[in-house]
């Protein structure tokens, strides 16, 4: 039996588009989002306009020198990154127990409603994450 990439999956790709069209609709400070795999391929994104595939690979790393901070320190297990800058922010939120996470770009540092919207959109791939 073939297993086919989380970003060539329909079912993945669908749900990952729905999600992320949630969490566009429930938080307004939101630019662009993109559901993403651990080794850097873009499932979805809003909006759905260029090629730039450079988000995800950005944030892959991001992720990976996150998770290895957290390994080597002992604390448990990534749950979401937060890079502040003067004019906006970029969340990482992992999706449940999955090999990929969903990344915000934000146009001011997110606040607790966005930050759960984040975390709600992060919850419903998970949930419709295909066994197996």
């Amino acid at each position: 039996m073939t297993t086919l990439a989380p970003h060539r999956d329909p079912a993945i790709v669908s749900a990952a588009s729905a999600a992320l069209a949630g969490f566009a609709a429930e938080c307004r400070l939101v630019r662009a989002a993109s559901a993403l795999t651990d080794d850097g391929f873009t499932i979805a994104r809003i909006p759905q306009v260029g090629t730039d595939e450079r988000l995800a690979s950005m944030a892959s790393t991001l992720q990976a020198l996150t998770d290895a901070v957290v390994r080597e320190l002992r604390i448990g297990r990534t749950d979401h990154l937060q890079v502040v800058a003067s004019e906006g922010a970029v969340v990482v939120r992992r999706v449940g127990t999955q090999r990929c996470a969903i990344v915000a770009v934000f146009d001011e540092p997110p606040g607790p409603d966005d930050l759960t919207d984040l975390e709600t959109a992060a919850a419903r791939l998970a949930e419709a994450w295909p066994a197996g």
